[in-house]
């Protein structure tokens, strides 16, 4: 019979010799390499759990079906989750810029309707005030004006750090945004339990 002793750190049960080899710790410890599986293995347990997330669910089966088949291949609920969903992802990781550099008319304009059904009108209006700024005249109905109409930074501003004042102001939106963030995570949770959670 093989003898067997737990690892001082982590308990896992280890051959004698190789706490003998190792000063008491198994192979994993010893390399200074348990942290890295335990991380591995919280990931792979997340991931699990998200599969079955029916959120997650809907959400990557909506996503596919908009790249496949476009906006308009979604129903009403979709879209409008879609559109809660990609402006709250887009804002949070870069701004307003990014997004209107990505969204289009009609997915800004479904956003806004169900920010606004779902009772965060306050959201609804920080979209409309981003899109003031970028937008003086109106955002184009199509995505090539709308892309050659969105103020970008020049060469000369990147170079010697000059905000231009179409940044700013779209600054201090996005950071409105940020102070009420939290209530879209609510909102596009409570919309799909609402119209497209399936039991």
């Amino acid at each position: 019979m093989v003898e067997k002793t737990s690892c001082a750190a982590c308990g896992a049960k280890i051959l004698v010799a190789t706490a003998n080899e190792t000063g008491g710790l198994c192979m994993p410890c010893s390399r200074g390499m348990r942290g890295s599986i335990e991380v591995g293995k919280r990931c792979a347990e997340e991931r699990r759990s998200r599969d079955q997330d029916p959120f997650w669910i809907a959400w990557t089966d909506i996503c596919a079906r908009k790249q496949s088949q476009g906006f308009q291949s979604l129903d009403r609920a979709e879209q409008e989750l879609y559109a809660m969903n990609l402006t709250r992802g887009t804002v949070l990781r870069g701004g307003f810029h990014p997004y209107f550099d990505m969204a289009t008319r009609t997915e800004v304009d479904a956003a806004k309707r169900a920010f606004r059904e779902c009772g965060l009108p306050e959201i609804s209006d920080l979209l409309e005030g981003a899109e003031n700024v970028l937008f003086p005249e109106g955002m184009p109905k199509d995505s090539e004006s709308q892309i050659e109409q969105m103020p970008c930074w020049t060469d000369e501003e990147i170079e010697n750090e000059i905000e231009p004042e179409w940044a700013i102001a779209l600054g201090i939106v996005s950071e409105a945004f940020y102070e009420v963030a939290d209530k879209t995570d609510i909102a596009i949770q409570r919309y799909f339990d609402q119209h497209l959670k399936t039991d």
